[in-house]
């Protein structure tokens, strides 16, 4: 699925599309003509839906297809032959489905440490923002100072 889906690695989840809004779900629901559509081209999975949605349920199927043709007719995995019984449709499907699980498990903790580290990101700049205001504020305060001082010895 990784192929389909455009990246090399699970890790790398966090670049694809966000998950569809409600408005998309239920316009795919109904078949609208605007709705998103799926195609080997323009693959597209939810994770934030269950598997068992019918958006994913597409997704899986188109996955399936795609996988057997490339084994069929592209010699994908040609030594040692994949049996032609683990290259039906409703069978791929279900491996499919079950491996659905593990991506939106990755789904999840990509998504986790993604947020973590904008929330470093954030932290850092605002102690950054920070030191520039203290850094400034006191340059200001020590030239006003020294000012004072140049022109009043006994100020200080």
């Amino acid at each position: 699925m990784r192929r389909l889906l455009g990246i090399k690695s699970y890790n790398e989840l966090s670049r694809l599309p966000p998950p569809l809004t409600a408005s998309e779900i239920k316009s795919y629901n109904r078949g609208d003509d605007n709705c998103i559509v799926i195609s080997k081209d323009d693959f597209r999975m939810d994770f934030k839906q269950s598997r068992d949605s019918p958006f994913n349920l597409e997704a899986i199927r188109i996955a399936a297809e795609d996988f057997i043709m490339r084994v069929t007719r592209d010699k994908w995995y040609p030594v040692p032959r994949i049996p032609d019984r683990y290259l039906e449709q409703d069978y791929v499907e279900s491996l499919m489905f079950n491996h659905l699980k593990y991506i939106k498990s990755k789904y999840s903790e990509v998504m986790k440490a993604s947020d973590s580290d904008k929330d470093r990101q954030l932290q850092s700049a605002a102690r950054s923002s920070r030191k520039t205001r203290v850094s400034v504020t006191c340059g200001a305060v020590f030239s006003i100072i020294y000012a004072s001082a140049d022109s009043n010895p006994l100020a200080l």
